[in-house]
């Protein structure tokens, strides 16, 4: 097959042209379009729809040839040339000024990614006018679920057309296509959106369809980002009209953990929580201490407070001002803004051992991107209205499980957020947040979704405290019937997808039933009123 037949496709108005044109349309002036690498010119009927003139550029002269017996200016232009931009010029330079220059489906099949930017980059400049053309270009997507899944079973099937087309040299993914415009202002995007491509054959792969495995690699896909879906990412650009004279931010490395911290700004609190930061034996983290709702002169003293820490302490603690949302949008800044390899919580009434910090840190050395816990337990306190803020009124109790565990954690919340550290690639990954609009149980919900793709990774050791208010505290604020049905929505929104178990899970449920059964048939023979039970 001929490059003239392979891509001489039907135009259509959902079509890559027609969206192309779109594009054009809505960024340009009316004026002349020139189409490199044009192929039979099949966007020149979209783009005279809308009042534009038409110049196509291709190799094949065949090419060259249909587009001229429809009735289209073209010429022959070949972009590995060395004299492209002398050549585009000399053939436009009779017209009317080009408003626009298109590249549909062209950069991709090019050898030399850099060569080619800077040939459309000088072309682009040596055509402006009034102002620079816009460039309009088209560009699989090899981030499409079907290419990923695929992947997963060994198969890299090359086609003669589509996401895989074995003319492709170049290939990307929207990260890569950001990253090749540095220097371009976006000015548009018109993606095609197919879910199911060619792709998909041979029929009967268990990664398509409608199975179970399927609907879980599909769920972790669109949890990554919106472009599962996307066939080619159609975009409009403009050279942007000056460099950005910013100094680039000096690189630092990574810590390894970021510890979020809210905060209202009771001092008494949050000094007993920054002294034990301040103790701890591995100095390898940060602290994003989230101030909500609080007013500037707060925050003021809470910076004031961090700056009376040492100077080696405190210049890792970042204080940022949150003044919108409910109890999760500080955490959600906090994710947004962290550094570090794993993330922690540790909100401003908790306290942990000095090994806290040494002992994440070995978990996740020893169990590299699974859920790192250790141990936790609880002290009751009680509020004082004086400058000591609270008085400890019990001792430490074992009130948590000493690891973590998949199966009793879907069951309610048995880890506090200072006992686990997430690792913030599977967080950023995964798109990974807080849900805002959940009144409690939030963390759970977070903890839950980490959870059943990571995986944990356990030590009994204790090494934070949690605080229990005897008035509530938090949980007091919420009326019973609000627990109860934000749980109920926790249950519902993870059911939606299915879940990873570890192993030895299948086991545990096996006797989970058997457990069940048995019971069930002893209040058969024995009926609930046979049961024994204690006096009222």
């Amino acid at each position: 097959m001929n490059d003239r037949l392979r891509y001489d496709f039907e135009f259509s108005w959902g079509s890559t042209y027609a969206r192309a044109a779109r594009l054009i349309a809505s960024t340009c002036r009316v004026g002349r379009v020139l189409d490199l690498g044009a192929g039979v010119g099949s966007l020149g009927a979209a783009v005279e729809t809308f009042g534009f003139s038409y110049l196509g550029g291709d190799l094949d002269p065949a090419n060259v040839e249909a587009m001229r017996e429809r009735g289209r200016s073209a010429f022959a232009l070949d972009l590995l040339g060395n004299d492209v931009v002398d050549q585009v010029a000399a053939e436009v330079e009779q017209g009317p000024p080009i408003v626009a220059i298109a590249a549909l489906d062209v950069i991709e099949h090019l050898p030399d990614l850099d060569r080619t930017m800077r040939v459309l980059s000088d072309v682009v400049d040596r055509l402006a006018a009034d102002e620079p053309p816009v460039l309009v270009v088209s560009i699989p997507n090899v981030a499409h679920y079907d290419l990923a899944a695929k992947l997963l079973l060994g198969r890299w099937d090359v086609t003669e057309v589509g996401l895989l087309d074995s003319t492709h040299i170049t290939l990307f993914d929207e990260r890569r296509l950001d990253a090749t415009f540095v220097g371009w202002e976006e000015l548009g995007r018109a993606d095609v959106v197919i879910p199911d491509t060619e792709q998909q054959e041979p029929l009967g792969l268990p990664v398509f369809g409608s199975t179970t495995l399927r609907d879980h690699l599909r769920s972790l896909r669109d949890r990554a980002g919106r472009h599962g879906s996307t066939y080619q990412f159609v975009r409009a650009y403009r050279r942007a009209t000056a460099e950005s004279t910013a100094a680039s931010a000096v690189s630092r490395t990574r810590p390894f953990l970021s510890v979020l911290t809210r905060t209202r700004g009771d001092r008494a609190s949050l000094v007993e929580t920054l002294t034990t930061l301040a103790a701890q034996h591995d100095d390898d983290f940060e602290v994003r201490l989230l101030v909500h709702h609080s007013d500037h002169a707060v925050v003021a003293e809470v910076e004031a407070l961090v700056g009376s820490f040492t100077s080696s302490f405190a210049e890792r603690v970042y204080v940022h001002h949150v003044d919108h949302g409910g109890r999760s949008a500080p955490l959600n800044i906090g994710l947004e803004t962290a550094r570090g390899r794993y993330v922690a919580v540790l909100d401003d009434d908790d306290v942990v051992t000095s090994d806290w910090v040494a002992t994440f840190k070995r978990l996740a050395a020893e169990s590299p991107g699974r859920v790192v816990r250790a141990g936790v337990v609880a002290q009751w306190v009680e509020r004082r209205d004086d400058e000591v803020g609270f008085v400890n009124v019990s001792g430490f109790e074992a009130m948590y499980p000493p690891t973590l565990d998949v199966i009793d954690t879907i069951r309610s919340n048995r880890s506090p957020p200072s006992s686990y550290a997430v690792p913030l690639g599977a967080v950023r990954a995964l798109g990974l947040s807080y849900d805002d609009s959940l009144r409690v149980c939030e963390d759970w919900k977070f903890e839950l979704e980490a959870l059943r793709v990571c995986g944990a990774a356990s030590d009994p050791a204790v090494t934070s405290v949690y605080r229990r208010w005897v008035d509530g505290g938090s949980a007091a604020e919420e009326e019973r019937q609000t627990w109860i049905d934000d749980h109920e929505r926790v249950i519902d929104d993870l059911d939606a997808a299915p879940t990873l178990l570890p192993p030895g899970s299948l086991r545990r449920i096996h006797r989970l039933y058997e457990r069940i059964e048995s019971l069930e048939r002893e209040l058969g023979r024995r009926g609930p009123d046979d049961l024994p039970h204690r006096e009222a």
